[in-house]
């Protein structure tokens, strides 16, 4: 598996336009990282000024739901 970071580096390059939680979002989708994992990767990846604190675990949420969704989920209807 590979790392957080690695991941975000990875959607950074390709996706410059990307904020740094958007980043965050489609390199955690459908890896299967545990909250606690993904609240550290709040914390050290997404610039401070991309979300409001009171809102931290909102975001968590939806970082634990598209972590836990399978990859590609989205298009099968």
């Amino acid at each position: 598996m590979r790392s957080v970071g690695a991941l975000c580096q990875r959607v950074t390059k390709r996706e410059p336009g990307y904020s740094s939680y958007e980043c965050l979002a489609h390199a955690v989708r459908g890896r299967g990282f545990s909250r606690k994992t993904l609240g550290v990767a709040l914390k050290n990846f997404v610039d401070k000024d991309d979300f409001d604190p009171k809102d931290k675990r909102e975001l968590l949420d939806h970082l634990e739901l598209l972590t836990n969704t399978p990859r590609g989920a989205e298009n099968m209807h």
